[in-house]
C-alpha cells in the first residue's frame, strides 16, 4: 500500500466571477460538481477567465457538498471551487487512480468537515492508500475493469431499451392522454378504484422477527418492493394501521412524495399481507373488471403528468385528491390484456438480461476487492 499524495497532485479548484461565465460555448470549458455525470463531466458551462485547470489526464472529484467524493474521469476544462483534479505522475495513470479511489468515497465522505455540507480536503487525498504495482500492471487491471464496465453499461442499455419498447406498445395501442389513439371511454380514478389511500402517518415501533415490514418510498424501484431495506415492526401497531391500508397481490403502488416520486409496483410478493406502507406510499386497489394493474402503472410511466406535480415547497407531494381525481383513458378491458400479456413477455427478457447484469457487477465487485482490498482499509 502506498498513498496517493506520493503518486499524484492535486489540484483544488478555484471558481472565477459569475460575469466571466456563460453558456454560449465562449472560452473555456468550466466544470463545477453540477455538471458531473456518470464517469465523464456534461459540459454545459464556459469562461473566459479559466483559473484552475483540469486535464483529459486527471481524475475529477467533488470535494463540496452533497455530490462529495463524486468521480468523474477528466476533460481539458477550467474547474471550479467544488471539484479538484487529481494528476498522475508517471508512475501512476488516470483509470487506475479512478477505479482506486472508489473504495474510498464513503470513508471520504464520512470524514469530511463542515456540519451542512461536507468537505473533502487536499490532506485528506493526500492519505488515501492504494496499492500501486508498476504501470503495465496498472494499465492490465484497468484494461481487465474496462471491459467489464462496459459489458454492465451495455446490460443497462439493454434494460432501458426493453421499457422503450414497452412504452412505445403502450403508445401505439392507447396513444397519450393528451392525443389518444382513438375515442375511449373516460373516468376518474376514484370511479375506477375500489379504494385509494395512502400508508401511515408517523412512525412505527420497530422490533426484529415480526415478519411485519413498514415499507416507504426507498423500497419501491425497479418495478418491485425491495423489502431488504424494510424496517420489521410491532405486531400489534400493524394490526391496528394495516385494517386502513390492507395491500394485497395485486395493488398498484406508487411514491407520492420526494425525490422518487412516481416510482411504482405491483404488489406481488409472499410478504404482500404482512405490509404496511409509510406516508410516502399510496395504495390503489383497481376493479379489476374494467382496470388492468399493469395498464395502470404504464399509463403512469407514460403520462407523467399523472404524477409530476407544481410545489411551493422543496419535496414534491401527489396529493391524494389529486390521484382520485385524476382522469385517464379506459379501453376495453380485453386490449388492456393484450398489453399486459405483452409487457409479461418483454420482462422474461428483462429476467435474462438482469441476470447478466448482477452477474457481471459481482465479477467486477469480485475483482475491486482484489485489486484494491477492503473499503479504505
Amino acid at each position: 500500500m502506498a498513498k496517493l499524495g506520493e503518486y499524484a497532485s492535486f489540484i483544488m479548484g478555484q471558481a472565477p466571477a459569475s460575469s466571466d461565465c456563460n453558456t454560449d460555448g465562449v472560452g473555456t470549458p468550466f466544470v463545477k460538481a453540477g455538471q458531473f455525470g456518470k464517469s465523464v463531466p456534461i459540459i454545459d458551462e464556459w469562461t473566459t477567465n479559466p483559473l484552475k485547470m483540469a486535464s483529459s489526464e486527471d481524475v475529477l472529484i467533488c470535494v463540496v457538498g452533497a455530490t462529495s467524493g463524486k468521480l468523474n474521469r477528466g476533460v481539458d476544462c477550467a474547474i471550479g471551487r467544488s471539484v479538484a483534479a487529481i494528476r498522475p505522475n508517471r508512475e501512476a495513470i488516470r483509470d487506475y487512480i479512478y477505479y482506486g479511489l472508489h473504495p474510498w468515497i464513503q470513508r471520504l465522505r464520512g470524514g469530511s468537515q463542515g456540519s451542512a455540507i461536507g468537505v473533502i480536503t487536499k490532506d485528506m487525498l493526500d492519505v488515501v492508500e492504494m496499492p500501486f504495482p508498476d504501470v503495465k500492471r496498472q494499465k492490465e487491471i484497468v484494461q481487465i475493469l474496462s471491459s467489464i464496465e462496459c459489458i454492465i453499461k451495455k446490460r443497462e442499455v439493454e434494460l432501458g431499451k426493453l421499457d422503450e419498447l414497452i412504452k412505445a406498445r403502450f403508445v401505439e395501442l392507447f396513444g397519450t392522454l393528451d392525443n389518444p389513439s382513438q375515442e375511449y371511454e373516460k373516468a376518474t380514478l376514484k370511479e375506477l378504484c375500489n379504494k385509494i389511500t395512502d400508508g401511515k402517518h408517523g412512525g412505527c415501533d420497530q422490533e426484529e422477527g415480526t415478519d411485519r415490514y413498514f415499507v416507504g418510498a426507498r423500497e419501491i424501484f425497479d418495478d418491485e418492493v425491495h423489502y431488504e431495506t424494510a424496517p420489521q415492526i410491532n405486531i400489534e401497531e400493524f394490526e391496528k394501521d394495516y385494517k386502513r391500508c390492507n395491500v394485497e397481490i395485486g395493488d398498484f403502488l406508487i411514491v407520492n412524495t420526494g425525490a422518487t416520486i412516481g416510482k411504482s409496483a405491483i404488489a406481488s410478493d409472499i410478504r404482500t399481507e404482512h405490509t404496511l406502507l409509510q406516508k410516502s406510499v399510496a395504495l390503489l386497489k383497481v376493479k379489476r373488471e374494467v382496470l388492468n394493474p399493469v395498464f395502470l402503472k404504464w399509463c403512469y410511466r407514460v403520462n407523467t403528468k399523472m404524477y409530476l406535480v407544481e410545489s411551493a415547497s422543496a419535496q414534491p407531494n401527489l396529493l391524494l385528491s389529486k390521484i382520485n381525481s385524476t382522469v385517464i383513458y379506459v379501453p376495453d378491458i380485453s386490449l388492456q390484456k393484450q398489453f399486459a400479456d405483452f409487457v409479461e413477455q418483454v420482462d422474461k427478457s428483462k429476467v435474462v438480461v438482469q441476470k447478466a447484469l448482477d452477474e457481471a457487477q459481482l465479477l467486477f465487485d469480485s475483482l475491486m476487492q482484489e485489486y484494491f482490498g477492503e473499503k479504505g482499509d
